[in-house]
């Protein structure tokens, strides 16, 4: 897998009141099951001017909606969007799992994720933030989120566009070891695409060159030809001449 970068993490605190009461019917996490689509369990939020905080979407309940969309996207507006979903584990062993937003050209993407104490993770990303600032080194957005025993995690995303084009958010969380093995063959796949596309275009770029010394050739016999019989009927050349 590849490396995770410690500096995309910051830690909060949080202060105030508690969180407002979950309306959505949380994700829960089954030990034969080993991949989930949020998406199936999230709420929406439209933030228009875009300057809510994670403490007002978080503590109050400014207008959630549940989610009809297997994969969710915004389409055009200049409105950012935030989505959640809560994780819940019912298990007695941790689940140490993967988030991963499966699209590279998010503009900015925040995600916080709920710790106890009234404690959050924050990661700040996106295509226009510096690629250091992803959690974890990959193509696409992933973010870990570890579920204790018997315990939950609420994970909130905020996405926010420059131009009013907002990407398709394809969602998947897979535990750490599935996301290594689907990636693992995700890499392989992809390399031997890329294997074949190039043998492709070598026998493409052999035949279009074989293609062109023929019509070359054929061209300069031709023209050769030609230059002779016109020299010849100028009386620059001589017609018994084998040349």
């Amino acid at each position: 897998m590849r490396r995770i970068l410690s500096s995309g993490v910051t830690l909060f605190i949080m202060t105030g009141a508690g969180p407002a009461l979950w309306a959505a019917e949380p994700l829960i996490l089954n030990e034969e099951v080993q991949e989930y689509s949020p998406a199936h369990c999230a709420q929406i939020l439209a933030d228009p001017q875009g300057n809510l905080t994670f403490d007002q979407v978080r503590i109050a309940d400014p207008g959630w909606r549940d989610n009809r969309q297997d994969v969710i996207n915004f389409a055009f507006s200049d409105s950012a969007y935030w989505i959640r979903t809560r994780i819940q584990n019912p298990g007695e062993k941790q689940r140490d799992m993967i988030l991963e937003l499966a699209f590279p050209l998010h503009d900015y993407v925040d995600v916080y994720v709920t710790l106890e104490n009234n404690e959050f993770h924050h990661f700040a990303t996106g295509d226009r933030r510096p690629f250091a600032s992803r959690p974890i080194d990959h193509a696409h957005f992933l973010f870990p989120v570890s579920v204790p025993p018997d315990g939950r995690r609420d994970v909130y995303i905020r996405l926010q566009s420059h131009d009013g084009l907002h990407e398709a958010a394809p969602l998947l969380l897979r535990d750490r070891s599935a996301f290594i093995k689907a990636d693992s063959w995700s890499n392989y796949y992809n390399g031997a695409i890329f294997g074949i596309l190039l043998i492709m275009l070598k026998i493409s770029s052999n035949t279009v060159n074989h293609h062109a010394k023929n019509i070359y050739r054929k061209l300069n016999v031709h023209n050769r030809s030609e230059l002779s019989r016109k020299a010849a009927s100028a009386g620059l050349l001589d017609d018994s001449d084998p040349q």
